[in-house]
């Protein structure tokens, strides 16, 4: 009995990741390092500023979100690609949905900025302040 639940909580888990890279534009860790270095993007970093001031991804601004909705028409350019950064890729999409609606093509950071500091590989686009 245990063998069939976890085949199903297994595809299950498939399946609903592959609904939310379907219904919202996502970009995946790998890459980071070259939205970073690329002029045509924007990062935009929506956590807590305490959150925000203990570690970012370099480059990366930040807008708290709770603020988010009265301070955004100030720091992003509209005709960049912004790539949004929160704990989790899954809150927070109403910020997703304001900028998708304004016509601002804007991407989620699939995995979040908790999966940014467990990635070796992202160690060099990191700031961590103590």
């Amino acid at each position: 009995m245990q063998f069939i639940e976890s085949i199903i909580k297994f595809f299950g888990m498939i399946f609903t990741k592959n609904a939310f890279k379907r219904k919202y534009r996502t970009k995946n860790l790998k890459k980071v390092p070259k939205i970073i270095k690329s002029a045509k993007w924007q990062v935009i970093d929506i956590r807590p500023s305490a959150s925000f001031s203990t570690s970012h991804l370099n480059g990366s601004e930040n807008i708290d979100h709770l603020t988010f909705k009265i301070r955004y028409f100030k720091t992003l350019k509209r005709q960049k690609k912004i790539l949004l950064i929160n704990e989790d890729y899954r809150s927070n999409l109403e910020i997703y949905h304001l900028l998708d609606s304004r016509k601002i093509k804007v991407y989620i950071l699939y995995g979040g900025y908790k999966e940014v500091r467990t990635a070796a590989a992202l160690d060099n686009y990191t700031t961590f302040c103590t």
